[in-house]
């Protein structure tokens, strides 16, 4: 029988996956932090260490009702098969990733099942991503630009003359225009500077507290047409939370 998990422990689990899976996406071979994420959460249900094999019918009674059994043992299989197989190189480890990504993915919405059902409980704490990256006035576009690429970002939160805002990918866009010419100028300007004559703009964000509800957030994201929202304590950012976090 399936050992029952919290919702704060679902909530963990959740974001555990989630990691492993953006790690996965970035790497076509990197799916062994969701191999992992599926041990240590079938380890939790299982309630004792084992293997992939000992854990399939924990995880596969979580999954009731997401997908058919049969299409999950189809997948658990590819997934365990390629966990003990030696060969986690080319091609063959593209496979497994991509066969990890989509199991990763139907583990998470049972998951979320589990979280959603105490969804009046629920605040923004519960589920923003704390200790979110920043950006300063002092630095140049440049690494703000290196940052929001290599992580994916559409937004980063920078703080100038007290309020907080938010620097978007589509207003650097907008400030380094169409020419090549000045691209690399531009970029090497300090975001202060780049500020200034209001060429490169910024957003006022929104912000909210740590144990604001989440009807009282989607009235937020649809005032702000979902731009990310700033937790706050008092005056200092502990978190960043987006409507994909509610998904």
């Amino acid at each position: 029988m399936i050992k029952s998990i919290t919702k704060e422990q679902a909530l963990y689990f959740k974001r555990m996956f989630r990691h492993a899976r953006s790690t996965a996406m970035d790497d076509a071979e990197g799916f062994q932090e969701i191999v992992f994420a599926i041990e240590r959460l079938g380890m939790q249900l299982y309630g004792k260490s084992g293997n992939l094999g000992a854990y399939k019918k924990s995880i596969g009674d979580l999954t009731v009702g997401i997908l058919e059994k049969s299409e999950f043992d189809k997948n658990y299989a590819l997934v365990q098969n390629g966990r003990n197989s030696a060969l986690h190189q080319g091609a063959y480890a593209r496979n497994l990733t991509r066969h990890c990504i989509e199991l990763s993915l139907q583990i998470e919405e049972a998951l979320n099942r589990i979280i959603m059902k105490e969804q009046m409980n629920l605040t923004v704490s519960d589920l923003m991503i704390s200790g979110p990256t920043t950006a300063l006035l002092w630095q140049p576009l440049n690494l703000v630009r290196q940052l929001m690429l290599a992580h994916s970002f559409s937004y980063v939160p920078i703080c100038k003359d007290g309020t907080w805002r938010l620097l978007s990918e589509n207003n650097i866009v907008a400030y380094l225009g169409p020419e090549i010419t000045n691209r690399k100028s531009k970029l090497a300007q300090p975001i202060e500077d780049a500020t200034k004559d209001g060429t490169l703009i910024l957003i006022d964000a929104e912000v909210c507290n740590k144990d604001c509800s989440l009807g009282e957030l989607i009235q937020i994201f649809n005032r702000n047409q979902g731009r990310p929202v700033l937790v706050m304590r008092e005056e200092e950012l502990v978190g960043l939370i987006t409507p994909f976090d509610l998904l």
